[in-house]
């Protein structure tokens, strides 16, 4: 590990995101925006923010979720996550 965190050929820089409120460059995985405080919902499936314009939730207990990690989930497991309801993916 140390090796490869030395690395010069590494880059050495998390991935971003725009917030959606502010667009200001926030890390992939905050929930929050250190620049306005916008808070963001987590998706029951990884736990990284729901982005607005791919936000699905379950029909049954309404838990939000990323569309592509929602229908991936569901096709293998065919449930909801968080309320283990029976469900299908949704486009």
């Amino acid at each position: 590990v140390l090796g490869w965190s030395m690395d010069p050929n590494v880059q050495q820089k998390m991935d971003s995101r725009q917030c959606d409120k502010c667009q200001a460059e926030v890390y992939i995985a905050n929930l929050s925006c250190p620049q306005c405080n916008s808070k963001f919902e987590p998706c029951v499936v990884t736990g990284f923010p729901v982005a607005k314009r791919t936000r699905v939730e379950c029909t049954a207990c309404r838990a939000p979720a990323n569309r592509n990690d929602w229908n991936s989930w569901v096709q293998e497991f065919k449930a909801c996550p968080w309320c283990n309801e029976p469900q299908n993916a949704q486009y």
